[in-house]
């Protein structure tokens, strides 16, 4: 579709009221986003009534497949930056507790420490470690 982001809301509400799917085929996010972004600045859609923005973003819907909560996100992030865009994937961990250092310094000291307690365990004790006395 040429320029299918500077279609009138009269060539819109046509395209609405066909019954034919017209989407973005092998189409990756970015060139959605992109599509998505440049109609609503081609269609000026901050500035439009409310039935206007409802015919802009039903159609949007239409072309790109997009649900109808994924577009409030997108119309939302143009409306507050003037852009949409993918968020880039952030890996959820845990904070670093401990250093390197600390790591280290802990594997000597166990091993010290359990060198310590079996000498006395054998030392002076029954079978099983216990005090057979």
């Amino acid at each position: 579709m040429q320029n299918a982001e500077n279609l009138s809301h009269e060539q819109i509400r046509e395209f609405l009221r066909s019954s034919r799917k017209i989407e973005f085929a092998g189409c990756r996010r970015a060139e959605i986003y992109g599509w998505i972004e440049r109609t609503l600045a081609a269609q000026r859609y901050g500035t439009l009534g409310k039935a206007e923005r409802g015919l802009i973003r039903a159609y949007a819907e239409k072309v790109t497949g997009v649900s109808v909560s994924q577009m409030t996100r997108l119309i939302r992030a143009y409306l507050d930056t003037g852009k949409v865009r993918e968020t880039p994937y952030q890996r959820h961990r845990f904070a670093t507790r401990y250093t390197e250092s600390d790591i280290a310094s802990d594997r000597i000291g166990s091993t010290a420490a359990t060198t310590r307690n079996v000498g006395s365990v054998s030392a002076g004790r029954g079978r099983g470690g216990f005090d057979t006395a």
